[in-house]
């Protein structure tokens, strides 16, 4: 099982995969707008918000490691 620390820095390094592919995804529907339809670019937004809200839990789930270690 891994330790705390090593927990976090996995989390960290999924956090920052995630909010890249989030980029990512965000500056395409920008850029691509006009050649998708209505109905990809809704899905694709869902996805986007989905992405953040995750990238949101893990940055609490790493907050609440780190203080568990200063404890």
């Amino acid at each position: 099982m891994k330790d705390s620390s090593e927990l976090i820095a996995d989390l960290k390094a999924e956090r920052a995969e995630i909010s890249d592919r989030s980029w990512k995804l965000a500056k395409f529907l920008d850029s691509h707008a006009i050649e998708i339809s209505g109905d990809q670019q809704s899905a694709m937004r869902r996805q986007w918000v989905a992405m953040n809200a995750y990238t949101t839990a893990l940055d609490e789930r790493v907050k609440d490691l780190e203080v568990e270690i200063d404890d």
